[in-house]
């Protein structure tokens, strides 16, 4: 019998197992909120009042960001791009010269070029997975342009270093002073603003100065007056800007991401904190159901529901509701990751009075006030800006600058419709290592129940064992190292003594050699 074939025997009878497990798991359920039998609540998928979590749903962006679905992606995609109708409306495309359209690159130009996820999706279907392969800089490098693109890179990696570094820092330094109380503009999570940012950085002037307000221009030339070092006025090599474009990429999402992908975890965690110091003597796990289901609900304007217990009486409910209030008329519209996507910087004022609040728990605190709980820990609104060493995406026209490559494109990994993998146009590099970014069909297997489960004695009977299974019984001892039974009869067993053992790893032969050594030099053993 193949490998294949017994491996995909085993599969199915876990399979078999697992799902009559859960049936008979289930068998006396009741459902709390449709009063069918099978399962507890509505939150399982076969209840008829089940609804799946969307991007447009409170309180569904607490988890990981790799597990959302490509629909819930496209549409905090399409949130954050949103214009205006007007602006659409006036707007003339450089490829078709009609109207409502900038370029080729929307959707509604008749002449459109596919983004990069379109063409991935249309050759590995939606359920496709990204991986990287990483190799040594040496291994992938030819010998002719090894020394120069190692130096180019190395230098590249430094520059982006220093601009990137002084960017978030001044950014940082201008969101927190300026849009503590009224929120950061939107511009602020899109690239071109990055890439005037580091141009004022290196001493330049902005390319694109229409997208930076008159008072962020002024706090720059405050800031630059207080702290000289902000400038990095060195000359860029060529091909440096096609890294510096990516990486302002790359912090454009991520000062997206932190505010988007951390704010429900933020306000839970806070709410959990100060719900457990309302109410010392109630269980955390009470605690925690009351903090998501009803007071995150209710302060982000979505659907409250009280954990049914006795420890909620009225004295209880009235206090947690007045302790919402506050914090609930701070927020206008329902908080969804299609809201918070829209424009990430309408939210910092809210964070701030959490962190706000954190801090004046650090400063109420006494030394010896056994009573209170530890002290809450801060969360960093904005990405903190880290000096350590950096990548640089490399694209095709910086190692043409670097390296004076004459090529385009790689034809072998082109899109062709039965694609099981297609490169992500994207290598990564540090000057040591090197990274590259594939995408391929995601294997869809037994899942990870499947795997963390063990089968019994009892999951088996004996014409099936006889049938299908070889079973192999092994016991061990101590004076042999195992005695293993193979199948169900009595008279085929194998046996591996001690002494076989020492024979089979050689150690009595290098005993028997070292003795001799010894006899031989006049050495006593």
């Amino acid at each position: 019998m193949s490998e294949v074939t017994f491996k995909s025997i085993i599969l199915e009878k876990k399979r078999r197992v697992f799902e009559s497990r859960k049936a008979n798991a289930f068998e006396d359920a009741l459902c709390v909120d449709c009063s069918k039998s099978g399962h507890y609540t509505k939150a399982y998928f076969k209840c008829k009042l089940y609804v799946a979590d969307t991007a447009n749903t409170v309180g569904s962006s607490s988890g990981k960001k790799r597990k959302q679905t490509y629909e819930d992606i496209a549409q905090k995609r399409r949130a954050k791009r949103q214009k205006d109708q007007v602006e659409g409306d006036v707007a003339i495309c450089s490829k078709c010269k009609q109207r409502g359209h900038r370029s080729a690159r929307s959707p509604l130009c008749p002449q459109g070029i596919l983004s990069k996820a379109q063409v991935i999706r249309a050759n590995l279907g939606d359920n496709y997975k990204a991986y990287t392969r990483k190799l040594g800089f040496d291994n992938c490098v030819s010998d002719t342009y090894h020394t120069k693109l190692q130096s180019s890179v190395i230098k590249a990696c430094s520059t982006v270093r220093h601009l990137v570094f002084r960017a978030k820092l001044f950014v940082n330094y201008y969101v927190l002073e300026s849009h503590a109380l009224i929120g950061a503009p939107k511009v602020i999570f899109s690239q071109n603003f990055w890439y005037n940012i580091i141009q004022m950085v290196n001493g330049k002037r902005p390319t694109n100065s229409v997208s930076l307000l008159q008072q962020l221009l002024s706090s720059f030339d405050q800031f630059k007056r207080q702290h000289r070092s902000i400038l990095y006025t060195e000359k860029l090599l060529p091909g440096i800007s096609q890294c510096v474009t990516e990486a302002c990429t790359e912090l454009a999402t991520s000062y997206t991401n932190n505010i988007v992908e951390n704010f429900e975890n933020h306000l839970l965690y806070f709410l959990r904190y100060k719900l457990q110091d309302l109410f010392m003597f109630m269980p955390k796990k009470i605690i925690g159901e009351v903090a998501k289901k009803y007071c995150y609900q209710e302060i982000c304007k979505g659907s409250p529901t009280r954990p049914n217990t006795e420890l909620l009486n009225n004295e209880v409910k009235s206090t947690i509701q007045h302790f919402c209030e506050p914090w609930k008329n701070m927020i206008s519209k329902p908080v969804t990751q299609v809201e918070l996507s829209a424009n990430p910087g309408n939210f910092i004022p809210f964070l701030m009075s959490l962190n706000a609040e954190l801090v004046q728990e650090h400063i109420d605190h006494k030394p010896y006030d056994v009573r209170k709980l530890p002290l809450p820990r801060r969360f960093c609104i904005l990405p903190k800006p880290l000096f350590h060493w950096r990548f640089v995406t490399i694209s095709v026209n910086a190692l043409s600058c670097f390296v004076k490559l004459r090529f385009k494109d790689i034809t072998e990994l082109a899109p062709n419709g039965n694609n099981s993998i297609l490169f992500g146009n994207i290598v990564r590099t540090d000057g040591v290592s090197v990274d590259f970014l594939f995408y391929r069909k995601h294997q869809v297997g037994p899942g990870p129940s499947y795997q963390r489960f063990d089968l019994a004695f009892e999951d088996f009977d004996l014409s099936e064992v006889k049938n299908k299974y070889l079973p192999i019984s092994l016991d061990p001892g101590r004076t042999s190292v195992f005695t293993a039974t193979v199948g169900l009869q009595s008279n085929r067993h194998l046996r591996c003594t001690t002494k076989e053992y020492y024979h089979m790893t050689g150690s009595t032969r290098f005993s028997r050699k070292q003795n001799k050594l010894k006899k031989d030099t006049g050495i006593e053993s």
